[in-house]
């Protein structure tokens, strides 16, 4: 890489609202790119042994925050975007998909990194049309925004250099799960059981040709 090499974004740690100054934030600005930890010693206990305390941060395009502050930040934009009902309703989302989430605070933080990242405007989000249409149906009236998630261009690849449709069968499924497909496992499941029905390779590939929208 050599000397010159740096990273796109700006490591230096802030650890106080203050030291922002008077940048204008945005959600974009301190959406999250990765966590942080770091450890730093603190001195000396009482048997001479080096004490240590840890640091867990957020790095974003203004630097590594400091983990409460930079919710503390989200939470401030939440409310100048008046979109604290918006942030309820993606906790409950939160809850009920995340499982492995069971502390509050890491359900807390999970939704605040969501929230930043806006991904209930992200048409590839796994949850985008349950999600909208429940909280916000006004923005899925678009019938571009509705073709992106009912009708999107799935490539499957039709070949097999031995004639083996489950091989074809096999590229079909992996495809609806790399394009988040609505609803994908119960289509592949269906389709596999229409292909099992089915009474030549011909009609099993024209089956597997209907799901290549």
């Amino acid at each position: 890489m050599g000397n010159n090499w740096e990273l796109p974004y700006p490591t230096s740690t802030v650890d106080k609202i203050e030291q922002l100054g008077d940048a204008e934030l945005s959600f974009e600005k301190i959406q999250k790119k990765h966590g942080t930890f770091r450890t730093y010693s603190n001195g000396t206990d009482r048997l001479g042994k080096k004490k240590y305390l840890s640091r867990v941060g957020v790095q974003t395009d203004c630097g590594d925050i400091e983990i409460t502050i930079w919710c503390e930040l989200v939470h401030k934009l939440i409310d100048e975007h008046k979109e604290q009902e918006l942030f309820n309703h993606l906790k409950v989302w939160v809850m009920n998909n995340c499982k492995w989430l069971t502390d509050k605070q890491d359900i807390e933080r999970e939704t605040l990194e969501l929230h930043a990242s806006r991904i209930f405007d992200n048409p590839c989000w796994i949850g985008y049309m349950a999600f909208n249409q429940k909280y916000r149906p006004e923005i899925l009236e678009s019938d571009k925004m509705y073709e992106i998630q009912t009708k999107p261009k799935i490539y499957i690849d039709l070949d097999s250099p031995d004639g083996n449709i489950f091989v074809i069968l096999a590229h079909a499924a992996n495809a609806m799960k790399a394009y988040k497909i609505i609803d994908a496992k119960e289509k592949t499941a269906e389709m596999r059981e229409k292909v099992r029905k089915s009474d030549s390779y011909e009609e099993a590939l024209e089956i597997i040709r209907g799901y290549k929208r």
